[in-house]
């Protein structure tokens, strides 16, 4: 169903999400870079963020404090390392596959990064973009292995009737079209070679669990969108704290919010101590 730029997956049973197929080749290209030493410890505890660096060239690391797992995102921190991986993106064919999905000349992608966790204690159900954004901007992400902990540990999501989400669409004036109780929790489980891709209203979560013996499970992300100047705002409230650096709509790479914010305070200690 399309209509307001929300499209409804009748097999997921969920709005905005669509599983695809994606060349494990690739995967495997990115799988390699995060095997590398600079890695191992990013689930470890320590500062909320961090920088490390690999062949690929620096990485932001954000520890995710507020979640109660040890989840972190781990993104591209230069221009060199954007290259590298939108040659990935557009190597996986992401963005004529995908682009007739969102409003816009043409495909964008924002950003590109790592999300890794060994363990989740408790559901966090949430959205990654607000209802206003529909397909504007969608996020992608594909395990690097098949791992080994299958019965848990995957990802845990809130399925929603059609004929519901027609009636809330009509009335609803809130941010979002239903709530979590509207609908029956369901799982997806991550296979090497297909990714899950989402936008707005497809309410999700880290399903509770553990990777055996403390194997932390690590996914390729890409965010990606419209190159609508005039949708950035919307979009850049979900993006903007998830790196240090991001690619804008017009092509620009630039600091995100998040990376503005940081450039601002050591400026001020700096300032502090001239």
């Amino acid at each position: 169903v399309r209509g307001g730029r929300m499209h409804y997956n009748a097999r997921l049973q969920a709005p905005n999400v669509w599983e695809i197929a994606v060349d494990p080749s690739i995967v495997d290209e990115a799988a390699a870079i995060f095997a590398e030493p600079a890695f191992h410890s990013v689930t470890a505890e320590g500062e909320p963020y961090e920088e490390v660096h690999s062949s690929a060239g620096p990485f932001f690391v954000h520890r995710v404090l507020s979640w109660s797992s040890d989840a972190a995102w781990v993104a591209v921190d230069s221009a060199a390392g954007f290259d590298r991986f939108r040659s990935l993106f557009e190597r996986m064919r992401l963005p004529e596959r995908l682009a007739p999905l969102v409003p816009g000349a043409e495909l964008r992608m924002y950003c590109a990064f790592y999300v890794v966790r060994s363990q989740c204690s408790a559901a966090n159900y949430h959205y990654d973009y607000k209802r206003s954004v529909g397909t504007d901007a969608l996020t992608l992400i594909t395990p690097l292995h098949n791992y080994r902990e299958r019965h848990s540990f995957q990802l845990s999501y809130i399925s929603q009737r059609l004929e519901d989400l027609k009636a809330a669409a009509a009335e609803a004036s809130s941010e979002e079209l239903l709530p979590r109780a509207a609908g029956e929790v369901r799982r997806y489980e991550y296979r090497k070679g297909r990714a899950i891709v989402f936008g707005s209203s497809f309410m999700h979560s880290t399903e509770v669990g553990a990777g055996c013996g403390g194997e932390p499970h690590a996914y390729m992300c890409f965010t990606f969108g419209t190159t609508q100047e005039e949708r950035w705002p919307s979009i850049l409230e979900t993006i903007g704290s998830q790196s240090r650096l991001l690619v804008k709509p017009s092509g620009e790479l630039g600091f995100s919010e998040l990376g503005a914010a940081l450039e601002a305070l050591i400026d001020g200690r700096l300032g502090a101590h001239r």
